[in-house]
C-alpha cells in the first residue's frame, strides 16, 4: 500500500497529528477523513513541515464511512475503494480535492470571524500614500501603478464579503456531491 505509513496512523485514537513532511496536506486529510476523522488543527513550523491535527468523528456515518475504509485497506489494499471506484461517472471528484475543499473550508471556518476589511483598507491606504508620493517626486508611471492598485484594493472591499460567502456555499456543494458519489457494494453486516 503506497500510504501505509499515514493509514497506520489512524489507528482508531482520539486526536492523530500527522507530519506534513511525509505526504501532502490534501492526500493526509483524504485518508483522515476516510477514517472517520476530522481537522482539529494545522500547525504551521517556522522553517520545517507543519503538523496537521486530526480528531475522531463518533457519528454513525462517520464511524460508518471509517468501517468500510478499513474493510476496504483489509481486502484491496486500498483505502480509497468506497469513494473512488472504477465505476464513477465522468467528472467524479478526486478525494484528495474533496480534501483540499475540506481544508480550506475548516480555514474559512476558523478565520471567518477576522475583519476581512484590513487587507483591502491597507491595500489601498498604501497604494494612495504612494500615488501621492510618486506625484509629489514626478515619478508618474509609479503613480499610475499605485492608481491601479487603489481601484483593485477600493473594489475588494465592496465585492469581497460577498464572493467569500458564494464560495463558502460552493465549498459546501462540492463536498456534497463528494460524499453522493460514494459506492458500498452491500450494507454493512454486524453490530
Amino acid at each position: 500500500m503506497r500510504d501505509s505509513r499515514i493509514v497506520a496512523l489512524f489507528d482508531g485514537s482520539a486526536t492523530v497529528k500527522v507530519p506534513v513532511g511525509i505526504t501532502s496536506p490534501s492526500r493526509a486529510a483524504a485518508i483522515a477523513h476516510e477514517f472517520g476523522y476530522v481537522i482539529s488543527g494545522i500547525r504551521q513550523a517556522h522553517g520545517g513541515p507543519g503538523v496537521m491535527i486530526f480528531d475522531r468523528d463518533d457519528s454513525p456515518v462517520a464511524r460508518n464511512r471509517a468501517a468500510w475504509t478499513e474493510y476496504y485497506c483489509r481486502t484491496t489494499g486500498e483505502w480509497f475503494g468506497g469513494c473512488w471506484s472504477p465505476y464513477l461517472p465522468f467528472g467524479a471528484m478526486h478525494p484528495e480535492k474533496a480534501a483540499g475543499i475540506r481544508i480550506a473550508k475548516y480555514q474559512y471556518e476558523k478565520y471567518q470571524h477576522l475583519p476581512y476589511w484590513f487587507i483591502p483598507a491597507s491595500i489601498a491606504v498604501g497604494s494612495l500614500l504612494a500615488m501621492g508620493f510618486s506625484l509629489a517626486y514626478g515619478v508618474y508611471v509609479f503613480a499610475v501603478m499605485a492608481g491601479a492598485l487603489l481601484v483593485v484594493g477600493v473594489a475588494a472591499l465592496f465585492v469581497g464579503p460577498e464572493r467569500r460567502k458564494k464560495g463558502y456555499a460552493r465549498m459546501l456543494a462540492d463536498l456534497e456531491r463528494f460524499e453522493r458519489q460514494r459506492n458500498y457494494p452491500y450494507p454493512p453486516s454486524g453490530p
